[in-house]
């Protein structure tokens, strides 16, 4: 898959101000932060050793010991799937923010050796949660995810999920 990115090197959080400055007027877009370069921009159950898993087995196993820890009130599959993606199941879903700083946060928290990156993706593609359940989906698409845990409403967090889980999006610039 062809993957269009532009690449802005920033030194100093003004520089990585005036970088983030043409993605403010359009909500279209989705932040991730990577503490290292080299790490493929593909959900969990996308990479070895999870892709010879499949994922929404696994996520049904899951569910099924999760439902009597959790106080929730779960309305949907999307549900469990982003409480599953919060507890670090490997699943289809990446995590994204609608806050740049943010995704600057998680690429700057454990940075090494290696260079950090922010991405930017546009993903005008919404999942209708009423209509299409998770295995039916195909592509990459946005999922806006309900509140079933705090830190992906502090994060202003949103997934993308990726069907096939290894497939990787095109970036836009």
């Amino acid at each position: 898959m062809v993957v269009y990115m532009r690449e802005v090197r920033v030194a100093s959080f003004s520089d990585l101000h005036e970088a983030l400055a043409k993605y403010r007027r359009d909500t279209y877009w989705a932040f991730r932060g990577h503490s290292d370069l080299s790490w493929l921009l593909i959900p969990k159950a996308g990479r070895p050793p999870y892709l010879s898993v499949d994922d929404l087995s696994a996520l049904a196993d899951w569910k099924r010991r999760a439902v009597e820890l959790t106080t929730i009130h779960m309305v949907d599959e999307w549900d469990w799937l982003a409480l599953a993606q919060h507890h670090r199941l490997p699943t289809r879903l990446l995590d994204w923010s609608h806050n740049p700083l943010v995704a600057a946060f998680f690429a700057a928290e454990h940075a090494g050796e290696s260079d950090c990156v922010v991405y930017a993706h546009r993903v005008r593609d919404v999942v209708d949660a009423d209509k299409l359940k998770p295995e039916e989906c195909r592509g990459i698409k946005r999922v806006k995810a309900r509140g079933v845990a705090a830190r992906i409403t502090r994060q202003l967090g949103l997934f993308t999920i990726h069907c096939p889980p290894e497939l990787a999006p095109i970036l836009f610039t």
